[in-house]
């Protein structure tokens, strides 16, 4: 009889609750290990002004785009796609 061990799989989710449970000090040396492991990069967000409104000014943008396409409800949508069974 042979016995294999399957791994589990971890979710991205599992692995981020994890790391937020480590002391800062730690989390800083786990960025610093997944920096140098691969083309990974962790970074803080920057507290610039300019970025912050940067990034504002394009979360409206995509939010005028987003409420330009979107002329009916999600309902009439999938009752369309779908028929009478979405209902």
């Amino acid at each position: 009889m042979t016995l294999t061990l399957r791994k589990k799989k971890v979710s991205y989710q599992q692995i981020l609750d994890a790391a937020r449970q480590l002391p800062p000090t730690q989390q800083h040396k786990l960025s610093n290990a997944l920096a140098q492991a691969s083309d990974v990069r962790i970074i803080s967000p920057s507290g610039n002004t300019l970025a912050i409104r940067r990034g504002q000014r394009l979360a409206k943008q995509i939010r005028r785009k987003l409420n330009a396409s979107i002329t009916e409800s999600l309902d009439e949508t999938m009752s369309k796609m779908r028929g009478r069974s979405w209902s």
